[in-house]
């Protein structure tokens, strides 16, 4: 069986379509000629995974969030171009209505949500805030729209 040589740099590119073609009984050749360099391939894209928590309480939050979100869908919507600022003091109503949450766990989910980049341009698009059944109920202030734009400098000065 022979070893595969390659200059230096070159990284062998597989061509599906030559495979599917050149298919011999369980067999298969693979092409390649097509191989690239780094550089003629373009700038690797980096896959986002999201969000990954990095310690217990960010890994809490998350896991609050994820209740919240199936439990108040309208809320705290999956879809970032969806998301509305939430009423001032909405974790009262969180904690009536589903007191085994714990405030702890209420407050920070609620913490990592609003700092969150579309959340707070979500404070600078938007005119009214939402309660947990999506209804509005009250109207972005000016000093809250000033508090966001702040934390967005903030947060994009940091990168």
């Amino acid at each position: 069986m022979s070893t595969l040589r390659l200059p230096p740099g070159r990284v062998p590119h597989l061509n599906l379509q030559s495979l599917s073609e050149r298919s011999y009984g369980k067999k298969a050749v693979i092409d390649l000629s097509k191989s690239q360099k780094p550089s003629e391939r373009g700038p690797a894209k980096k896959k986002s995974k999201g969000f990954v928590p990095q310690n217990k309480r960010q890994r809490q939050a998350l896991s609050t969030l994820q209740i919240l979100q199936t439990r108040w869908p309208k809320a705290f919507s999956k879809v970032q171009a969806r998301v509305r600022p939430l009423k001032v003091g909405i974790h009262e109503e969180i904690l009536a209505q589903d007191a085994s949450l714990g405030a702890r766990r209420v407050e920070q989910a609620l913490r990592f949500w609003t700092q969150r980049l579309c959340y707070l341009e979500s404070l600078l698009k938007h005119t009214q805030r939402l309660d947990l059944h999506g209804a509005f109920v009250e109207h972005v202030d000016d000093a809250s729209k000033m508090a966001a734009q702040h934390a967005l400098q903030t947060k994009r000065q940091k990168g």
